[in-house]
Order: structure tokens, then sequence, then C-alpha cells
């Protein structure tokens, strides 16, 4: 079994930020968390603004470096009602942008990215240091603190297993969930031929307020728990 590291960083919004599910339609629903796919983004954008390589190439990277990425919430989540942006398209004259945008407001989202190469995590770890980032809408901006990397402990659970996760996780791993959680529609990848998974937040609703929540259920197969300081995260990667 091969050595399993974490980068694990706190993203703390400035105000609020957008990341457009891509199924809605007239109106641009966000997520409360960001899902992989937007993770793997955000390492791409920090790696090519540090390292200063090609973005497609430092995107490239990420993808075949970074086996998986995980997020979870340290605070409660409100999302907003749907509200119009103004962009300038022209120089002279203020225009309204055609789609109505959800935004979410929340505090600290603690997340992980997880790999086999020490040595890229340690250039991406300073990359996250030294960069200016955003959370899918590009006027989202984040602050990145208490970047570090770990040794990830793995655990094998079996087939049936009750197992309790802290992060958000593959819904199809499951055959059933106990308690409250919230089911979206992700990606998993940044490359054009991806497809769409079921994944399980770890939230629970409470008014109009999200908070932060443990996915308890019973495994349908064979998977793997990474503990990761106090992430716990879900796959079934063969690491």
């Amino acid at each position: 079994m091969r050595n399993i590291y974490a980068v694990l960083f706190n993203l703390t919004p400035s105000a609020f930020f957008s990341i457009r599910q891509p199924h809605s339609f007239q109106s641009a629903i966000s997520y409360p968390l960001p899902p992989p796919s937007t993770l793997k983004g955000l390492l791409a954008n920090a790696m090519q603004q540090y390292t200063k390589v090609n973005p497609i190439k430092a995107l490239t990277e990420v993808e075949s470096k970074i086996l998986m990425c995980s997020a979870r919430s340290d605070g409660p989540i409100t999302l907003s009602l749907c509200t119009l942006r103004l962009r300038v398209f022209d120089k002279s004259e203020w225009k309204r942008d055609a789609l109505p945008r959800q935004f979410a407001f929340g505090c600290k989202v603690t997340c992980a990215a997880v790999s086999s190469d020490k040595d890229y995590l340690e250039v991406l770890s300073k990359a996250l240091n030294n960069s200016i980032l955003y959370l899918g809408d590009s006027e989202s901006l984040v602050t990145v603190s208490e970047v570090e990397i770990v040794l990830a402990d793995q655990i094998q659970a079996r087939t049936g297993e009750i197992v309790e996760i802290n992060t958000y996780s593959p819904f199809d791993l499951f055959k059933r969930i106990n308690g409250e959680a919230i089911i979206y529609w992700v990606f998993e990848e940044t490359n054009t031929q991806r497809t769409q998974r079921q994944y399980i937040f770890p939230l629970k609703m409470s008014g109009k307020i999200l908070y932060p929540t443990m996915i308890t259920g019973e495994l349908k197969e064979k998977s793997t728990i990474l503990q990761a300081m106090d992430m716990r995260m879900l796959n079934n990667l063969a690491f």
C-alpha cells in the first residue's frame, strides 16, 4: 500500500461566493460548498500563478496528480435569493447580466486535496499561500489559511459497514443513509468529457440555513476512508 498525503487548507470568503450548478437554467443556482471540479480549478489557478506555467498545463497536472478533493463547512451557510448582477460590458455604460445568480454566505470552508506525490503537494502548498484566488464566480475572492500537508491514514471499510464521514462523498457508495444530508450532482473532473456524479453533502437544513453535520450510512461496496487530521473522506478509488 503506497503512502497517501493530503494538503489541508481553509478558504474564508471575503463576503460571499457563487459556484453555479451546471444544470441550473434560468437562474444560476449556487452550490453551498465547492465541489471537486471547482477545487481542482482553484488548485490549478494557484499553480499557474505561482509557477507561471501555461494554464492548461497547470490544470492537466492537477488532474494527473490529485487523486480526489473534498470539503466541509466549519459553520452555517445561507443561500441568498437569486440576485441580478450588474456587469460592465462597455466602459461608458452599465448593462445588466442576463442571468440571475444565487450567492452563498458562510464562514470558513475546510478543504483537502489528496495525492501520492508529496513533492507536488509541497509546491502546491506554496502556491496556495502565494496566490490570489476565488471560488467559482471571479468576484468571489477567498483567503487561504492554515495550509498543511499530512500523511493520511487509510482505513479499509467493508461492504455493509456503518461509517461516519464529515466531508462530502459519492452517494453511490452508500446502501442507505441515516440522518439528514443533501444530495447534489457534481463534476469530479474538469475536462470536457466529464460526467456528473451524485455526491452527498454533510449539511442539514433548518429554516433557510444549512448547518454542518455528519454523514452516517451503510456502505454498498468496499471503500476506503482517508483520515487526515479531523477530515474523514470516503471513496472507492484503489489507492
